[in-house]
């Protein structure tokens, strides 16, 4: 081998990095119409240092000068060039999953639900605004039957294949978690409903295996949305991330998050303010 790379060499090098997939992926989102920004510095929450994500995506759908109102969409997307397959094992949701609050989608209103036993106020319970508008019944996490539980990477191990998830849910899913968290705090400081989707592209295949069904094979699926709960002292709660195969990524944006506007701008567009009212009950 050469001291001095030729130019395929530096081509297949600066391919299999990454770089040019990040910026692939930050001219799709453009050519949809949103803004976009690449490595875009967060504060890291847990040693208060400059971090990077790879792509940053923001679009404002809505905007009320009068009631400096706004309805925001952002990704945050991580993009990983490799060709390990990951493979989620999945099982069919309980009657509390889909309970669960939306962590990645702000409202800047509560609703308190007011309890009634046997006919008596006993007091109010607070609803998330996810589920009081009905979001959870189009979203695309919230139809699925299953839920995936538990995700690894399928490598070459000498001469097998092996199942590695050694350090994996850390390395791929804390940075993201990390920048939405950071991302939601500035948004807090805007008067706005504000969806977040953090996202890890892969140009890698994705596998389901349902762990439910007798002698259930690998089958090849184009997204993946898997909920991790986490309990530390910085981070408390359920982040739900998707992971999406890149050349879904046009049909999963149209077909599966852009659907999730529509009851949000149709209340802006009739009724601004019911968003500024503080508190429903």
């Amino acid at each position: 081998m050469s001291s001095i790379p030729d130019k395929n060499e530096i081509l297949a090098a600066v391919k299999s990095s990454g770089y040019l997939m990040e910026q692939e992926i930050a001219t799709l989102f453009e050519k949809m119409g949103y803004n976009v920004s690449t490595n875009r510095a967060f504060k890291d929450i847990h040693e208060s240092k400059s971090r990077e994500i790879d792509v940053s995506v923001i679009k404002q759908l809505y905007y009320n000068q009068k009631l400096n109102f706004s309805f925001y969409v952002e990704y945050i997307c991580e993009c990983k060039n490799n060709q390990s397959s990951i493979v989620f094992i999945t099982r069919k949701k309980n009657e509390y999953d889909n309970l669960i609050q939306k962590n990645e989608f702000l409202f800047p209103i509560k609703y308190h639900e007011q309890l009634q036993i046997e006919g008596q106020n006993a007091g109010t319970s607070e609803k998330s605004m996810f589920h009081y508008l009905g979001i959870d019944k189009i979203h695309y996490y919230y139809k699925n039957q299953n839920k995936a539980v538990q995700f690894c990477k399928i490598v070459k191990d000498k001469n097998s294949w092996k199942a590695n998830h050694d350090g994996i849910y850390d390395a791929m899913l804390l940075p993201i978690i990390k920048a939405l968290i950071s991302r939601k705090e500035n948004a807090k400081q805007i008067k706005s409903v504000w969806f977040f989707f953090p996202l890890i592209i892969t140009t890698g295949n994705l596998y389901v295996i349902d762990s439910m069904l007798d002698n259930s094979e690998p089958e090849l699926v184009n997204y993946v949305s898997f909920k991790r709960e986490i309990k530390e002292d910085k981070i408390q709660g359920n982040f739900i991330v998707d992971f999406v195969q890149k050349e879904y990524l046009l049909d999963f944006v149209q077909h599966e998050v852009e659907p999730l506007f529509k009851p949000i701008l149709d209340i802006c567009e009739n009724d601004a303010e019911f968003f500024l009212k503080g508190l429903l009950k």
